[in-house]
């Protein structure tokens, strides 16, 4: 496919999402097994693109510093809940801005990809894509510990994707994860990866 960064963005306003089956296709097997009920909450991220100095589109992703929570230290895109008054996309910049110090215009959101629920947390996540010039240093805060950009081209790449058979609750379940840049990215931000990776592939 054509990898380059002006053709990925033509491809991501013409595709229509793949929602909730291209999603699944990296979701976790124990997902929809019964648990115990959780406070719904809403939040947004942002899958922000970027072309590096050697013209190869990349997307922002953040490890999460550890604290008492259940997404402590996972790999995650930058994004959070979305506070009373605000919409979910101004939430999904607001969020990048504080988290990673880049700040992304409204006007180079892309397009909004399926809403995803996280039973173990009870948020209900808004994906957000844009673009953004790469230019200065990244300033993570408090809730990040590492940045890292993958290059597109992994994420297309089967030899990234893996699955993984683990025992978690007294079961034993099969997680399918992306191995970017030596970090095991699962869970909800594999799913939404999946759902942009469907979209470029059948561009």
């Amino acid at each position: 496919m054509d990898l380059r960064f002006t053709a990925l963005i033509e491809i991501i306003k013409k595709n229509p999402p793949g929602g909730m089956p291209a999603q699944m296709l990296m979701a976790p097997s124990y997902r929809g097994m019964p648990r115990r009920p959780v406070a719904r909450r809403d939040a947004a991220v942002l899958i922000a693109l970027f072309e590096d100095e050697n013209s190869s589109p990349r997307f922002l992703l953040t490890e999460r510093a550890g604290y008492a929570g259940v997404h402590s230290g996972q790999v995650a895109f930058p994004g959070g809940k979305i506070i009373k008054g605000e919409t979910p996309v101004e939430a999904a910049l607001r969020e990048t801005r504080e988290e990673t110090g880049l700040c992304v215009p409204p006007e180079n959101v892309i397009r909004q990809l399926t809403p995803l629920h996280i039973p173990v947390s009870g948020f209900t996540v808004y994906p957000f894509v844009a673009f953004f010039t790469r230019s200065g240093k990244w300033r993570p805060n408090y809730e990040v510990a590492q940045i890292f950009c993958p290059e597109v081209r992994e994420l297309l790449d089967p030899a990234h994707s893996f699955r993984e058979m683990v025992k978690t609750g007294g079961q034993v379940a099969e997680i399918p994860y992306y191995r970017l840049q030596g970090y095991r990215v699962w869970g909800a931000t594999a799913m939404i990866l999946s759902e942009l990776h469907r979209m470029l592939v059948s561009g």
